[in-house]
């Protein structure tokens, strides 16, 4: 039997969101968006695996399965 599956993303962080104005203001000064590289420390990089997975495992036991 085959899947479907739906669209899952990893993107959690608001904080990026509250960036955009200020991303979009710098692209209209010197044309180039502010590099978002980040280091995240251990106990985000837990939540952020379990997050994408929990979203992998949902369509395998969520409702409307069988």
């Amino acid at each position: 039997m085959g899947r479907i599956s739906t669209e899952f993303s990893a993107a959690f962080d608001q904080d990026i969101g509250a960036k955009i104005p200020f991303i979009m203001d710098g692209i209209k000064v010197d044309g180039v968006a502010e590099d978002f590289y980040r280091v995240l420390g251990a106990p985000r990089e837990d939540f952020l695996r379990n997050f994408v997975e929990a979203q992998m495992m949902n369509p395998e036991g969520g409702q409307g399965s069988g």
